[in-house]
Parts: C-alpha cells; sequence; structure tokens
C-alpha cells in the first residue's frame, strides 16, 4: 500500500547533514505511527512536532535544539523534500509516445541520478464473471512491457524500479505522485495538422497530482533549446517561474519569460479604447514580469532571460514560443476535491496542443 512505500523510504534515507538536503542521525525520526498516519491522511509532514518517546533525548544529543512553530514546520517540510529527492514516477502504457516518456526520463536521470520507478495500471475491471483471464493476460501484457523499458533503461546505464497496479489509472497516479518529486506521462497528440488531441484523463492527472507533471507529446525533440515559462500575479505563476528558473540553470537553456494581456472587451456603445488605456496596461504587464523576476532572477544571475511581454491569448502564445524549446512550464490552479480536475483555462488549452515537453507545476 501507499502508506507502506512511505514508510519505507523513511528507513532508506541515508544520514547526512541537514544543510544539503539530508538530515543528521541525530535528528529525531518519526514513529511508525506516526509515518502511517501521517502518509494516510496524504498530507506533507508539516506542523509536527517530533516524534514522542525519545524526542527529547535525541534533542538533548543534537545539542538541546529548540523550535518554535515556524522551525517545526521547516523541520517537516525539509524531510518531506528528503523523502521525494530525485524521483521520477512513470506511468507506462502500450502506445508509441510510452518509450518517448521513458526515453526523456532516461536522459533526466543520467544527468542528475535520479531514482525512477515504472508503474502500468491496469484499469476497466468490474468483477464481472468472465474476467479473470481477461485481466489476468493484461496483467501479463503489463508486466512484459515494464520488463521491455527496464531492458532499454539500463542499455543506458539507468537502473528502475517496476509496479503493476490494477484500478483506475488517473486516480492511481495521483496518489502514487504524493511521495515523488516528479510524475512523468505522455500525450498522443503529435501536432495541429496531424492530431489528435488528447484525452481529459491526463489533463486530470496534471490538475490532481501532488508534485509537478511533465506531459511529453509524440514529437521528436532533437536539436531543441529553450525553456519557456508562462507568468502572472498568482503564487502559483511564481512557483512555475521557480521551476523554470532551476531547470534553466542546470541544463544551461535560455529562458524565456512570457506574460500576456488582455483588454477589457469594448462596450457596443464605445467607438474605442480611451487615450493611453492600452499603453497602461501593457505597462502594468511590463511591471507583473519585472517583479516576478526581481524575487527569483537573483538567485540564478547565470540564467539568460529574454521578457515577452504582448497583448494576445496566453495559451496560444505560449505554445508558439515553445514550438522550438526543450521544454515549457505552466501552473496550475486546481486545488479542493472537485477543482484540482480543473487546470485553468490557459494550461489546459497548453496541454491540448502541446508544442513541446511541457511541466504542469502546483
Amino acid at each position: 500500500m501507499l502508506r507502506d512505500r512511505v514508510a519505507d523510504r523513511w528507513a532508506e534515507r541515508p544520514a547526512a547533514s541537514a544543510l544539503d538536503g539530508t538530515f543528521d542521525p541525530s535528528e529525531t525520526i518519526p514513529s511508525a505511527d506516526h509515518r502511517e498516519s501521517t502518509a494516510l491522511d496524504g498530507r506533507s509532514l508539516r506542523n509536527r512536532s517530533c516524534a514522542a518517546g525519545e524526542s527529547a533525548a535525541s534533542h538533548d544529543l543534537a545539542g538541546e535544539r529548540h523550535r518554535d512553530e515556524r522551525d517545526t514546520t521547516s523541520y517537516w517540510q525539509r524531510m518531506t523534500e528528503t523523502i521525494m529527492e530525485q524521483s521520477i514516477l512513470v506511468g507506462v502504457t502500450d502506445s508509441a509516445v510510452s518509450r518517448r516518456v521513458v526515453d526523456w526520463v532516461s536522459a533526466r536521470a543520467l544527468e542528475r541520478g535520479c531514482r525512477i520507478e515504472l508503474v502500468s495500471v491496469v484499469g476497466g475491471a468490474v468483477g464481472v464473471v468472465g474476467e479473470g483471464p481477461i485481466v489476468e493476460a493484461a496483467m501479463k501484457s503489463a508486466g512484459i512491457l515494464l520488463e521491455r523499458e527496464v531492458e532499454f533503461l539500463r542499455s543506458r546505464g539507468v537502473v528502475a524500479e517496476t509496479r503493476i497496479v490494477r484500478g483506475d489509472p488517473v486516480g492511481e497516479l495521483i496518489d502514487s505522485s504524493m511521495v515523488f518529486d516528479l510524475l512523468a506521462i505522455g500525450s498522443d497528440y503529435r501536432g495541429s495538422a496531424v492530431g489528435p488531441r488528447r484525452g481529459p484523463h491526463g489533463v486530470r492527472i496534471a490538475a490532481g497530482a501532488h508534485c509537478p507533471v511533465v506531459v511529453v507529446p509524440d514529437m521528436d525533440m532533437s536539436g531543441r533549446r529553450g525553456i519557456v515559462v508562462g507568468v502572472d500575479r498568482s503564487p502559483i505563476a511564481r512557483r512555475a517561474l521557480a521551476f523554470a528558473f532551476a531547470e534553466a540553470e542546470r541544463s544551461g537553456d535560455p529562458l524565456t519569460v512570457l506574460h500576456t494581456w488582455q483588454p477589457v472587451p469594448l462596450p457596443r456603445t464605445m467607438r474605442g479604447y480611451p487615450h493611453g488605456y492600452l499603453s497602461g496596461v501593457q505597462t502594468l504587464a511590463e511591471e507583473t514580469v519585472d517583479l516576478a523576476l526581481a524575487e527569483i532572477s537573483p538567485e540564478h544571475p547565470g540564467v539568460r532571460i529574454t521578457r515577452v511581454v504582448e497583448q494576445g491569448p496566453p495559451a496560444q502564445r505560449l505554445n508558439e514560443l515553445a514550438s522550438h524549446a526543450r521544454l515549457a512550464v505552466v501552473g496550475s490552479h486546481g486545488r479542493g476535491a472537485l477543482a484540482r480536475f480543473l487546470l485553468g483555462s490557459t494550461s489546459q488549452q497548453v496541454l491540448d496542443e502541446l508544442s513541446t515537453v511541457t511541466a504542469v507545476v502546483r
């Protein structure tokens, strides 16, 4: 079960310094009961005190460190980040684009030393008479598929774990994403001249996942360079921008920061916009980009930045700029039990007509 996987991940963590994102062995490790309850409700390990029992003694050994509410929250956030550090969950299907996903992940793993898990979800079972042999054959086919992909990764020097589960593919991938740093899935979209557009499952996965989701289209990405990110004034856009900066810094790609704006629709009773209105909106849009960059760009001085601020539809313009880019980054506004399956119109339109590998950041 997922909660057991979270508990196992605790036991696998090597002891190291908290300064580099891992933890000193003298710091308290939560009890099994605490780990289980945390995994069950799916919440991040935050706002928790240290485990009971040996907590006071371990704190004495670590120099009698006392944490206030903020320090405790930071401590659990660091632990959560360590659990998910360098781990990628890959949704594997029996489709042509699935190999492109695995290929993309293998390149990332070689570059960054990521831990990879390939998962195949066998869905559709409802428990009717005669279904057993079909499900058994599907499980066997999934096993053969995963073994083939593992051999492909091994030929590239990448080690991967595999897992086959039964259930709803959307729900299984969303639940599993709780303990991963990145989720990679494929899209059967091959361009506006070819189609078809991706179905609703990929959008629901991208909107509901607990970690960033990378959607790989069925296109040849060789020779592409550059990263494009769309921004606005929302906190989610800032997280998307931070993700894009980190990617650009690691890869050396130039970063294009896009912000588009649309004027208030002109009423029929008016013949035109007041003098200075459109230029004022443009100035405000430029300030939006400047403010966003002022928060993050100083941390990444080596990244080459191009600002694009203009009037127009955001999804269309982002896909146009990303048509020769290696990666596009957008934010997801999904939240709550129902709204988490709604990406937001811009992000959904970007995924509907992908022009490159696209990361959806929550």
